[in-house]
C-alpha cells in the first residue's frame, strides 16, 4: 500500500508541475503576442521568445540540423534522467528533486516539437543587464538540479 501511495504522490506531483508550466506558457502565448512586453516592476518583464537552443539560449540556431541534434541530445539526457528517477524510486529514496527536473524537461521537449522552440517569457533584469529569458519549467529544472547537486555533495561529505 505504501508503494501505491508513493506512486500516486509522485505522478500527481509530476502532472501538477507539468500543467503549471503548460498553463503559464499558454498564458504567455495568448497575452504576449506581437512582441508585447509587460513590465511587472524594476526587475521583471514578461516578453515572449522561442528558444531554439538549450538552457539560456546556448547553441541557439536557425539551423534545422542543429535544432534536431540538440533535441536528440535533450531526449537522450531526459531518458537517462528518467531511468535515474526510477532507480531512486525503487530504492525508496526521495525523488521530488528528480520529479522537478523531469516535469520541466518533458514540458520543454513538448514545446520543441509543437512550437519549433521552447516558450520562454520571464525576463529578469537590472537596468540594461538582462538575464537570459526563461520559463516556469526552467525554474523547476534549476531547483531540482540544485537540490540534487547539494544532496550529492552533502552525501559525499558524510562518507
Amino acid at each position: 500500500m505504501k508503494n501505491i501511495k508513493r506512486i500516486f504522490f509522485s505522478l500527481s506531483l509530476l502532472f501538477i508541475l507539468f500543467f503549471l508550466d503548460r498553463y503559464s506558457k499558454i498564458w504567455a502565448i495568448s497575452n504576449l503576442a506581437n512582441n508585447q512586453t509587460i513590465n511587472l516592476g524594476p526587475f521583471l518583464n514578461l516578453n515572449l521568445i522561442f528558444n531554439r537552443g538549450i538552457i539560456f539560449g546556448i547553441f541557439g540556431s536557425k539551423s534545422t540540423l542543429t535544432f534536431a541534434l540538440l533535441s536528440i541530445l535533450i531526449i537522450s539526457v531526459s531518458i537517462f534522467f528518467g531511468s535515474y528517477l526510477i532507480w531512486r524510486f525503487k530504492k525508496n529514496l526521495n525523488i521530488v528533486a528528480e520529479i522537478l527536473v523531469i516535469s520541466g524537461a518533458i514540458s520543454n521537449l513538448l514545446d520543441r516539437f509543437k512550437y519549433n522552440g521552447v516558450i520562454d517569457f520571464i525576463d529578469l533584469h537590472i537596468k540594461a543587464y538582462h538575464w537570459p529569458t526563461f520559463n516556469v519549467a526552467d525554474i523547476f529544472i534549476f531547483i531540482g538540479l540544485s537540490w540534487i547537486i547539494f544532496r550529492e555533495m552533502k552525501a559525499g561529505f558524510n562518507e
